[in-house]
């Protein structure tokens, strides 16, 4: 049987489902980026209205958390070009004749930047 295209009203539903998740786990377990970022705006907002003896070590802690996970991405970031030259070096490992890849190494070069 042929699917019967959705109405209006439908998609706002649906779309409002998955704004309001029943489980945030289970929203992030399925991507629902939506749910996430609803339910994220709602937190802060609250968060922000608290008291700042009830959330200033709540908001203390994701600043701390923040620090953390920006320190690993420089991490990350600074180790990308030794992860860029393993690919590289896997691919001309893997390459039967090393010297003609030199060559056309070689020839790129000369190609790109001119013989001087």
């Amino acid at each position: 049987a042929p699917e019967h295209p959705q109405s209006a009203l439908e998609s706002i539903l649906q779309i409002l489902g998955q704004a309001f998740p029943p489980n945030l786990v289970q929203a992030a377990a399925q991507m629902n980026v939506l749910g996430l970022v609803t339910f994220s705006i709602f937190f802060g907002f609250v968060l922000s209205q608290a008291p700042a003896e009830t959330g200033g070590p709540l908001i203390q802690g994701v600043e701390r958390l923040n620090q953390v996970v920006t320190r690993m991405v420089e991490i990350v970031l600074k180790l990308t070009p030794v992860g860029v030259f393993a690919l590289i070096a896997s691919a001309i490992a893997e390459s039967c004749d090393i010297g003609a890849m030199a060559k056309a190494i070689a020839l790129y070069m000369v190609t790109v930047r001119g013989p001087g």
